[in-house]
């Protein structure tokens, strides 16, 4: 992972299955832009890069057990934006998990 100036963290984004890949990343490629989605900035054959803006809640639950009930509110509203945006979109986030939230 990279920091950008703006405060964005690069992430490289591999999958095992090139079918599966292509599909998402194609599918990536077509939502707008909204505050709370990653954001794709390349693609390759071997994967793509992703833009996003501060750590993942599984590596803020590896510093700290716990976090505070206010920030825990946040992260949940956070998210429910973003997935609602995606079912706007008409996308359902099949893999949602500490690791991918941001």
């Amino acid at each position: 992972m990279r920091r950008l100036q703006d405060g964005r963290v690069l992430r490289v984004w591999l999958r095992s299955s090139r079918t599966d890949a292509v599909r998402e990343l194609d599918l990536m490629s077509k939502l707008p832009r909204h505050p709370h989605l990653c954001q794709l900035l390349d693609v390759s054959p071997h994967g793509a890069i992703l833009g996003f803006y501060g750590e993942s809640l599984q590596q803020k639950l590896h510093k700290q057990q716990y976090l505070p009930a206010d920030e825990c509110q946040s992260l949940v509203g956070q998210c429910a934006d973003g997935l609602a945006a995606l079912h706007d979109f008409g996308v359902i986030h099949a893999d949602l998990t500490p690791a991918n939230m941001c």
